[in-house]
């Protein structure tokens, strides 16, 4: 939790910082709903493209590349 503010209604809200910082965007969250989200999964196929692609290669699968053998 980065920050809390009171919108006009009176209700509060707490801003969420996501980490690694460069995956999600931080988030105002109501204050009932933080608790729940000290630990979050968050599927790679759900986040938007432009995100996967500023992902670290060591969270995908390596793709092996065989050298020919000799005959």
């Amino acid at each position: 939790i980065v920050g809390r503010r009171s919108t006009q209604s009176g209700s509060k809200q707490s801003l969420v910082e996501f980490i690694p910082s460069n995956v999600l965007d931080d988030q105002w969250v109501p204050e009932e709903k933080t608790a729940q989200m000290s630990q979050m999964s968050v599927p790679v196929f759900g986040l938007p493209t432009d995100t996967v692609t500023n992902l670290h290669n060591s969270l995908y699968k390596p793709h092996r590349f065989r050298k020919h053998r000799r005959k």
